[in-house]
């Protein structure tokens, strides 16, 4: 008898509920900054998730937003993708670089 790769995944994790490590921390926004070449315009902030859009030395756009989980960050991405534009760098910004950065 042959099971689907996700049904014996299902069930590792069924028998393996009790030993596996349990996370008891919360899911707290991971603030991103993503640059990519060109300039993007305001209007985009809500499809991006609501981030912030600053243009820099009018050559590229930097997008600076919380973001709730790795899945987002891809969602964020895959817009990125489907709009052609060329992707520079993405960084997760610490607590003390947003400090700074609401302070500017």
């Amino acid at each position: 008898m042959t099971f689907h790769p996700t049904a014996r995944y299902h069930a590792y994790r069924f028998a393996m509920k009790d030993k596996l490590p349990k996370t008891t921390m919360k899911k707290s926004p991971i603030t991103y900054e993503i640059k990519v070449e060109g300039l993007v315009d305001d209007r985009w902030s809500e499809w991006f998730g609501g981030v912030t859009i600053t243009h820099i030395d009018n050559t590229e756009t930097l997008l600076t937003g919380e973001l709730l989980d790795q899945a987002a960050l891809h969602g964020v991405l895959e817009r990125i993708r489907d709009l052609g534009l060329t992707l520079v760098s993405v960084r997760r910004l610490d607590g003390q670089e947003v400090l700074r950065k609401t302070k500017d």
